[in-house]
């Protein structure tokens, strides 16, 4: 996991974690209740770095390939909104490796190997360290998902 950086939304992290002990306590729907009201709250305050975050998080938990599609979508939308977009940009690589994940998952082949293909190209963007390479490492695995 990505370190959290000094000027993240102290009530984001909260609910963050919250959902992420639900998670472990094997509470999905409880925790996904968690991502939604924190999503709604920061969709309404027009937060949208921190509504990425969220949903992206909500995507990896969502069990539903449909619903885990439609979170990934959101988080990528939400930080190609974020005024501060190189805030955003090390996420990147991150949102389209999930994005291609569920395409994958949704039966759109094509699509997953472009948003593999992106996910790729914004590698540099993160820095170097274990979460990159966690995402890199990911990346390659969903390739090679892809070809067999």
């Amino acid at each position: 996991m990505r370190p959290t950086p000094p000027d993240f939304d102290p009530l984001v992290r909260s609910a963050l974690d919250e959902a992420k002990a639900l998670l472990a306590a094997g509470q999905i729907p409880a925790a996904l209740a968690v991502y939604q009201r924190t999503w709604d709250t920061l969709v309404a305050k027009g937060d949208h770095f921190h509504a990425s975050v969220v949903a992206h998080m909500a995507g990896v938990a969502e069990p539903d390939p449909v619903k885990k599609h439609k979170w990934n979508i959101a988080a990528l939308r939400e930080a190609d909104a974020a005024p501060d977009l190189m805030r955003a940009r090390g996420m990147y690589s991150s949102l389209y490796n999930n994005l291609g994940m569920s395409d994958s998952i949704t039966g759109e082949p094509a699509e997953a190997v472009r948003c593999f293909e992106l996910a790729a190209s914004h590698l540099d963007e993160i820095g170097p360290g274990p979460y990159a390479d966690q995402v890199r490492g990911g990346i390659e695995r969903n390739r090679a998902r892809l070809r067999e």
